[in-house]
């Protein structure tokens, strides 16, 4: 496995004797293959980027016309987007 951190806590990934191929992390009490984990960290990563990109969106800033009808629309389809990933974190706590 190559050297790995867990996407929730950043701390390396211990491998796991018992189980071949198995990722461990203490703090969190997970464990996963590396397929598994390479996958969590690289979606994480992922909705980083696009929660970034819808953030810029929905507070206008790489909006440098006056908003009409459309873009005020793509603005609120951010904002509602937002609110629903950040719905789903909080849900998941």
């Amino acid at each position: 496995m190559t050297e790995l951190k867990c996407p929730f806590c950043q701390k390396k990934l211990e491998i796991d004797h018992d189980i071949t191929h198995s990722g461990y992390c203490k703090k969190c009490d997970l464990y996963g293959d590396e397929q598994l984990w390479q996958e969590l960290i690289h979606t994480r990563k992922a909705l980083e980027i696009a929660v970034g990109a819808l953030r810029e969106i929905g507070f206008g800033k790489n909006i440098n016309i006056i908003p009409d009808d459309e873009s005020a629309k793509y603005i609120n389809l951010s904002v509602e987007a937002l609110e629903q990933i950040t719905a789903l974190e909080q849900k998941d706590k």
